[in-house]
């Protein structure tokens, strides 16, 4: 193959994806969660291809999956109903109408491209993992080896120590602590990356206030696919997370 056709796995993500100002606890959990231990992050898989190949790179190490979460409890209502108003926020920002820009990365044009939120309050997670030993990211993901291998939609701004770091670099300095979390979706085209990040979005959105999923420190999407979609996508997305002010209505967002 050519390079521009090259298939391979890359990651998008946000490191320590900031708190909502309303993120405090709740007097009850809202979350009911299925898990299941794993020995070896290389023993998970799945019944779709893509992600079994992803799941086979993953490195040698052992965690807690956190297979799927159920919304329960007296805020269930309250809580759904304000997810289905960021719906059209997010909406707003990345399908701004039929000339928007992001319609300039769709292989084929849909009849609706805006994001909708299904009605269920059971959620499936990709790779949602609570880990059970110190490590770095590079643990986890091995085949990470270069910046061209992942673009970094967002980090942290407190620390300026970092600000002139590359992405790899940063992804490199990512410590994981004994019960941090870590949660990746999974896609086999880069041109469904906006669907992906709806998904950490609303998972973000119902973590919240949930500790004992843990401290999430990354979050991001592996795609398995084209890695010139995969840069050229990526970076659109990031140069749009990161022109974004601090009174632009995405600052909403847990990204």
């Amino acid at each position: 193959m050519s390079s521009s056709t090259t298939v391979t796995r890359q990651c998008m993500v946000a490191l320590q994806p900031r708190a909502s100002e309303d993120a405090g606890g709740e007097a009850e959990p809202i979350l009911e969660c299925v898990e299941e231990t794993v020995t070896s992050l290389r023993e998970l898989t799945s019944h779709k291809l893509h992600e079994n190949e992803a799941l086979s790179c993953l490195g040698n190490v052992s965690a807690i999956r956190v297979v799927k979460v159920r919304v329960t409890g007296k805020q269930v209502i309250q809580r759904m109903n304000k997810l289905h108003g960021m719906v059209s926020d997010f909406n707003a920002v990345f399908f701004p109408g039929d000339k928007g820009e992001w319609n300039d990365f769709q292989r084929v044009k849909k009849k609706s491209q805006c994001m909708k939120l299904d009605l269920t309050l059971e959620f499936e997670y990709d790779l949602y993992l609570k880990i059970v030993g110190a490590m770095s990211l590079c643990d986890v993901f091995p085949y990470v080896r270069s910046s061209q291998d992942l673009i970094l939609l967002a980090a942290p701004e407190s620390d300026p120590s970092i600000q002139t770091l590359d992405a790899m670099e940063r992804f490199i300095l990512v410590r994981i602590k004994y019960g941090d979390s870590i949660y990746f979706e999974m896609t086999v085209e880069a041109y469904t990356l906006i669907e992906k990040i709806f998904q950490l979005e609303t998972a973000l959105y119902l973590l919240k206030g949930q500790g004992e999923l843990g401290n999430l420190v990354a979050i991001g999407v592996i795609v398995s696919g084209s890695r010139s979609d995969f840069l050229r996508i990526g970076e659109h997305l990031r140069e749009k997370f990161s022109s974004f002010g601090k009174e632009h209505k995405a600052r909403d967002f847990a990204l």
